[in-house]
């Protein structure tokens, strides 16, 4: 069982241009962008691509991915360019799925793409843009949309750290990152943001046995009701049959369609609180199961 809905498909982090004497100096840092996910029982956001561009062309580093509760990256992404002074996307082969609730990693925190500095061969180029004024409303309505549409699900924020403060290839102190709204680091993104209650669902398949069981009994006898075996056996199991499912009116028995129709009648959802940045809060929160 699923229930999945995706808000922002392969979604460009943002536009602009990246002058091709805007390099950034390299200073032996860490940088990249920092993503804080709202918190959130279902959002799921994925990075499908990441694009770079620099001064020189890439014979091959690494971008890492870091949890702020794991000391060691939890991804390493290899990236190649063919091209000195042109952006390029990276399709990555395992997308980066960052999630607010995992098992691999603490509840919240804080993720951090980026590289070291030293790895890279010449300078990377910096696009104009400022993250914290975001997208011009008047300028591109639709990139100003999904600009706006991403903010209620995550922030992010390109950061660095210094040299000193690194430590080896492992995990770096937060209280060591130094934010900056408008340094790219040649860096951009291609998002996307579901809402994904799925495991929500499953935590709660209890609630759901007596439904499904009454469907599943209904599935199996309306397929032996309408079986082309055409006995004297076969026509009074038909009628049995029959009976089960629409029930006994001497005896006034429901029969197995209005008890599936009662048991998901008992099944009172009301989603509004479980998950406010996908579903709207407009209800007290909750599952009900009241009795049949």
């Amino acid at each position: 069982m699923a229930s999945t809905k995706t808000l922002l498909n392969s979604a460009a982090l943002f536009d602009g241009v990246a002058p091709l004497n805007n390099t950034i100096t390299a200073e032996s840092r860490f940088v990249g962008m920092e993503f804080e996910l709202k918190p959130s029982y279902g959002v799921d956001v994925t990075i499908d691509k990441i694009g770079f561009q620099s001064n020189s062309i890439q014979a091959g580093f690494n971008l890492y991915l870091f949890h702020s509760s794991q000391e060691a990256p939890i991804q390493t992404i290899p990236v190649t360019t063919a091209v000195a002074r042109s952006f390029q996307w990276i399709t990555l082969a395992t997308p980066i799925s960052l999630k607010y609730l995992s098992d691999t990693y603490d509840v919240g925190g804080l993720f951090y793409l980026g590289y070291f500095e030293d790895d890279i061969t010449g300078q990377a180029l910096k696009k104009d843009f400022n993250f914290s004024r975001g997208v011009c409303g008047t300028c591109n309505r639709n990139a100003y949309k999904i600009w706006n549409t991403r903010l209620d699900f995550l922030r992010i924020t390109p950061m660095y750290v210094a040299n000193g403060n690194l430590n080896g290839g492992n995990l770096f102190d937060y209280n060591d990152v130094v934010h900056t709204s408008d340094n790219n680091y040649g860096l951009n993104l291609k998002t996307t943001v579901k809402c994904d209650l799925s495991s929500y669902f499953c935590e709660q398949k209890l609630l759901f046995a007596d439904a499904l069981g009454y469907q599943v009994a209904i599935d199996i006898l309306e397929d032996i009701k309408h079986s082309d075996r055409a006995n004297r056996i076969a026509e009074v199991n038909r009628n049995m049959i029959i009976r089960d499912l629409e029930g006994d009116r001497e005896t006034n028995e429901k029969g197995l369609a209005m008890r599936a129709e009662d048991a998901l009648k008992a099944l009172d959802f009301d989603f509004s609180s479980i998950d406010s940045p996908c579903i709207p809060c407009n209800k007290p929160s909750g599952v009900r199961v009241r009795a049949i």
